[in-house]
């Protein structure tokens, strides 16, 4: 994951996949799992709006494994994931 200030220090934009995956009622928006080839680094927001995924039904979302926030960044390779809220009992 790239912080914003190290985007803003390097400026270089460079074309690559991310694997974009979507679980329980996020899969009518995504694919459970697909490559998406786009300009990276890029805000998380950003590819939310691409996928026309509403910003109220994402709960937690992950890069590589770790929680992470819609302004955060991905690079190629990474791995972001994107959960609804989830209950049970």
């Amino acid at each position: 994951m790239v912080s914003t200030s190290e985007l803003m220090m390097s400026k270089q934009l460079e074309i690559g996949e991310v694997k974009v995956k979507a679980f329980a009622d996020l899969r009518c928006y995504v694919d459970h799992e697909t490559l998406y080839r786009l300009e990276c680094p890029t805000v998380i927001s950003s590819i939310m709006e691409n996928l026309s995924l509403p910003r109220h039904k994402v709960n937690i979302i992950f890069v590589n494994g770790h929680h992470a926030n819609p302004d955060d960044m991905v690079s190629a390779g990474d791995v972001l994931s994107f959960f609804p809220a989830v209950g049970g009992g």
